[in-house]
Formats: structure tokens, sequence, C-alpha cells
């Protein structure tokens, strides 16, 4: 199986509901007893915000 990489949203809410609807996507074509293996990153927001400010992004 291989495995789904996930950069994390705004927060954790928003991450959470990519989480649920990949594993919803992934269960209902699968049809399978088993759930996707994700990897999961979350961006710090702060170091992104500052960078746009900055014009480094």
């Amino acid at each position: 199986m291989k495995k789904i990489g996930l950069v994390g949203g705004i927060g954790p809410a928003s991450t959470i509901e990519y989480y649920r609807e990949l594993v919803a996507l992934y269960c209902n074509n699968a049809q399978l007893n088993k759930y996707p293996e994700i990897v999961i990153d979350s961006v710090d927001m702060t170091k992104h915000d500052k960078a746009i400010r900055n014009k480094e992004i």
C-alpha cells in the first residue's frame, strides 16, 4: 500500500477535516477493513505569515 502525504491546514481543525475525508474516500473506494497510511506535516503559519509580510515568498 502506498502512503498518502498531507500538508496540514491552517490549524488542527482544518487538518482533521482533510484527514477524515481522505480516510472516508479510501475506505469507500477500497472496500477493505483497513485504513490508509497517512503522513501529516504541519505548517507553522507564523513563519509563513512572516515570510509573506517580508516578501520572501
